[in-house]
Formats: C-alpha cells, sequence, structure tokens
C-alpha cells in the first residue's frame, strides 16, 4: 500500500491518499478497524497493519476515542486519524468491498475533519 500527503491541487485536499493496495490488504484494514471498534485495541499504525511505501514520507495511526476528532496533524507528516467506535465499525464495511477485488474510492474520514483520508484502488477519486 501507498501513502502520501496532497496538501493541494484539488477542491478535496488536503487529504492522505491511502492507494495501490491488494485485496489482502484491504481485508488486514478490515480486521484493524474492527479491532478499533470493538476495543480490543485503542492505537493502531498503518505500519503494523499491512506493509506501506510512504512516497513522501507520510505517516498516520489509527486511534479510537469516543470524542471523534477526525484527521489531526501531530507533526510533518505525521497524522492521527481519531475516530469513535462507530466510525471504526462503519469503516469496516466502507472497506469490505475492496477486499474482494473492487476498485473504486471511499472516503474515511468524516467531512468536519480539514483533512480527508482517501482509500482507492488506483489513487483517483
Amino acid at each position: 500500500m501507498k501513502i502520501d500527503y496532497l496538501k493541494d491541487g484539488s477542491e478535496r485536499c488536503p487529504l492522505i491518499r491511502l492507494y495501490d493496495f491488494q485485496s489482502d490488504e484491504a481485508r488486514s484494514l478490515i480486521k484493524a478497524f474492527k479491532s478499533l471498534a470493538n476495543g480490543t485495541t485503542n492505537e493502531l499504525s498503518l505500519g503494523t497493519i499491512v506493509p506501506i511505501d510512504s512516497i513522501d514520507g507520510t505517516q498516520i495511526i489509527f486511534v479510537r476515542n469516543e470524542i471523534g476528532q477526525g484527521v489531526i496533524e501531530k507533526e510533518r507528516l505525521r497524522f492521527a486519524l481519531v475516530l469513535p467506535a462507530e466510525q471504526w465499525r462503519l469503516n469496516a464495511e466502507i472497506v469490505e468491498p475492496f477486499s474482494n477485488g473492487t476498485f473504486g474510492y471511499q472516503w474515511l474520514a468524516p467531512e468536519a475533519s480539514d483533512i480527508q483520508v482517501l482509500l482507492s484502488k488506483s489513487g483517483d477519486w
């Protein structure tokens, strides 16, 4: 899976783009998101879930917090996606079609976030 941060260039920017991944990596994301949803874990780094190729050094952690904050930039190119359990449950469902080879894209962060998280098989949206 590749990851990068697009600060500008589109009306949807800024965004963190997760792309160029396989079905098994989507299944790993689903498992991780479900563990965040059910409270098995409260924090996971994307790099511990799937092998990542960070094009520009971007890193992201996924955090369960009952007060969802969306994407937080902790420092340059280091982000946290902080969501409540129900949103992690929804994200697991959103990723499901990708585990079966579906193409396309989905947004993983609430619209309220200044920074969006894009999951896209091809990198496009």
